[in-house]
């Protein structure tokens, strides 16, 4: 983890918080061309598939890479992210199975 703590520090937290929200977004442009490549394009072929899933995994990657720094910085252990991972999960899943998402 000294790795990323170390990129965090160096570039400082409000510099890879920007980062952090421009692969957020894309992030989304990419599913958003896997979605369409994969639904919506009936002529796309193989390999259209593959760079469009591969898109996704760069992209996904870049974002991971600044969250795993702000994990670092902040001393974040994993077993408090799984407990809250958990519990905001199991809410969802309440959530669905209740109908809270119908009202909207």
């Amino acid at each position: 983890m000294k790795t990323y703590e170390d990129i965090i520090n160096h570039f400082g937290v409000r510099n890879q918080m920007r980062k952090l929200s421009e692969e957020c977004y894309e992030f989304v442009e990419a599913v958003d061309n896997y979605e369409d490549v994969m639904n919506f394009i009936h002529n796309a072929s193989d390999r259209d598939k593959e760079l469009a899933r591969e898109f996704v995994i760069e992209e996904m990657g870049d974002m991971l890479i600044l969250i795993t720094q702000f994990i670092a910085k902040y001393d974040i252990k994993k077993s408090e992210l799984d407990y809250t991972m958990d519990a905001k999960l199991q809410r969802t899943i309440q959530r669905i199975n209740t109908g809270y998402y119908d009202k909207f």
